[in-house]
């Protein structure tokens, strides 16, 4: 503003409202333009967000495929060291079900329907993070008891759990963030990555 008075101060009055008029013109535009690019930048956030959880699924899906030739090493040998590596294991999985569930929380959107009615709402239990959560706490209940036929078959539902969890994931961030691309896009990612 100080700049805008100061270039004022050298103009004669004739030229003040031409000025005036193009200050006006370029001060709509901008505000039009960033109108339109506040929109992108928060799809592109989500977009971004949306990829880090797929890529912590991914993990969960390589760490049940570790998880699971651990528990067949136990189902065969039933030591207390391949034991303890599975209940480590089994606790950094769940760790990790923990971190994605808060993060997720974090980056919640709030619904723009006012008059949505919110008890009737089921949170879509986290894209399945409960059911692997469940099926994670049942498999280190079976640990510990030594049910190890019942924990290789919990297996089973783990990792259709897990599966199903990046299989979502993966098909909304193929078809829900989109949207039209603004000008630089290309150089926003390669700078946020």
């Amino acid at each position: 503003l100080k700049e805008v008075r100061q270039a004022l101060s050298v103009v004669d009055d004739s030229e003040r409202p031409t000025l005036f008029d193009a200050l006006a013109v370029t001060n709509d535009r901008g505000i039009k333009e960033l109108e339109s690019d506040i929109p992108w930048l928060e799809r592109l956030l989500l977009e971004q967000e949306s990829e880090r959880l797929l890529q912590d699924a991914k993990s969960l899906v390589s760490a049940e495929r570790e998880l699971r030739s651990l528990m067949e090493q136990l189902k065969k040998s039933d030591d207390a060291a391949t034991r303890a590596e599975v209940m480590k294991k089994l606790q950094e999985f769940l760790a990790n079900v923990d971190r994605m569930g808060q993060m997720m929380q974090q980056s919640a959107r709030p619904s723009p329907l006012e008059n949505i009615n919110r008890a009737g709402l089921q949170p879509g239990e986290m894209h399945g993070l409960m059911d692997v959560r469940k099926n994670v706490e049942s498999l280190m209940d079976l640990v510990k008891s030594g049910r190890l036929d019942e924990a290789l078959a919990a297996m089973d539902a783990l990792g259709q759990s897990v599966q199903g969890l990046s299989s979502r994931l993966e098909d909304e961030l193929e078809g829900g963030v989109g949207g039209e691309a603004a000008p630089g896009t290309a150089e926003l990612r390669r700078l946020s990555t």
